[in-house]
């Protein structure tokens, strides 16, 4: 907590009352003694137009993957050591495994 207060040039008491405001809504939410972005900010991400640049250019690799293996094919991006969910496609056969090619 002292390091985010000093990262936001507030006292230390301030920031605790923001940070438990930020949990109550769903902006954060709290692993252990670190906090994490809550779903609140990742639905406002989700309406960025950036990410739809990557869907739509991914969108016809996606399909042909969907088609050949009839199963849930999803895009993720990497950011640092964490993973987006972009955008995900239904297949018919959720869970069926795929055979191996020889």
């Amino acid at each position: 907590m002292s390091d985010m207060a000093s990262r936001a040039g507030l006292p230390v008491a301030t920031a605790h009352r923001l940070t438990g405001e930020l949990v109550s809504w769903g902006a954060l939410q709290r692993s252990g003694q670190d906090y994490l972005i809550g779903h609140r900010i990742w639905q406002l991400g989700l309406l960025a137009p950036a990410h739809q640049g990557f869907a739509e250019l991914a969108a016809p690799y996606m399909q042909d993957v969907l088609f050949v293996t009839q199963n849930v094919v999803n895009l993720f991006i990497l950011d640092n050591d964490q993973v987006l969910l972009l955008e995900r496609m239904s297949g018919t056969r959720v869970g069926a495994p795929i055979p191996a090619r020889r």
